[in-house]
């Protein structure tokens, strides 16, 4: 008898927990975020590279293998900026962007997602370039020392619009939404 049993339990086990998750996949859900949009901004920068040199003192020298000696040594560094975000007026980010790897010598890379209501909005960006470099407009590549957009934006519900460094024009842009680019 108890052979006879085991099929029917695991059958009505199998029917239950099938109503179950029938139910449950009624249940609403409502993922975070929704019914909001989001302005991203997404872009690599090239900073000014800047050298410190100084000679070696003599001690420096004879603690150095011969094949190393050198009369000066350089340390260089990548120029970090300053990212601040301004929407309808109120700083909503404000942040060091520095260069990437192990020693701070690579592009910088900024990637940043805010959480706006749907409808428009006023927004500023400033990217400035943190420290003194001169001659770092004229480095090839490099990008300006300041960036700066203001623009009114109009974004709808789960709408993204995405602020990017235009290397050609060298400028930021607005792509991704409703709104035209101004020429």
């Amino acid at each position: 008898m108890r052979k006879r049993v085991w099929p029917i339990v695991g059958a009505a086990a199998a029917l239950g927990l099938t109503a179950a998750l029938g139910a449950l996949s009624q249940v609403p859900y409502e993922p975070s975020g929704a019914g909001r949009a989001v302005v991203r901004f997404a872009w690599r920068a090239r900073s000014v590279r800047v050298e410190e040199c100084r000679a070696l003192t003599p001690q420096e020298q004879e603690n150095l293998p011969a094949h190393m000696r050198r009369a000066e040594v350089c340390e260089g560094t990548v120029l970090p900026y300053r990212l601040q975000v301004r929407v309808d007026g109120e700083l909503r980010l404000n942040q060091l962007v520095e260069p990437a790897g192990a020693r701070g010598d690579r592009p910088l890379f900024v990637f940043e997602e805010l959480e706006v209501t749907p409808g428009p909005h006023h927004l500023e960006v400033a990217f400035e370039r943190v420290g003194d470099a001169a001659s770092g407009d004229t480095e090839p590549g490099a990008t300006p020392a300041q960036l700066a957009l203001t623009r009114q934006i109009e974004l709808a519900v789960n709408e993204v619009a995405l602020i990017t460094y235009d290397a050609t024009r060298r400028e930021l842009v607005v792509r991704g939404h409703g709104t035209p680019e101004p020429r």
